[in-house]
């Protein structure tokens, strides 16, 4: 017996209502990350850019699953898409399991 994310449709809503521009980086063939105001990575450049918005599927997957891969900040949850779970995950806003690190001087 599967979990609820085994029976989750793809699509919420129906296609004439559905925005990709606000889940994918640009209507590019092949490129599918999700836009990210924290960072997302861009093959062209080989680099993290920063977007005017954010995916609501960045940090959405599924929450048993491991997001280890994922670079920080990654708000300890798996992102949805092609790159979840990867090293080429869009970064997420939250600091979510972020470690408090005191300097001292002296």
């Amino acid at each position: 017996m599967g979990s609820m994310w085994d029976r989750r449709p793809l699509w919420i809503g129906d296609l004439e209502t559905w925005t990709p521009t606000l889940f994918l980086l640009t209507q590019t063939e092949g490129d599918y990350h999700l836009k990210s105001q924290a960072g997302r990575w861009d093959a062209g450049t080989q680099g993290w850019v920063k977007d005017d918005v954010t995916s609501p599927c960045i940090d959405a997957g599924d929450p048993d699953a491991d997001y280890g891969d994922e670079l920080w900040p990654h708000g300890q949850r798996l992102n949805m898409g092609a790159y979840g779970g990867t090293s080429e995950a869009s970064l997420s806003l939250s600091t979510r399991g972020m470690v408090p690190i005191s300097m001292t001087t002296g």
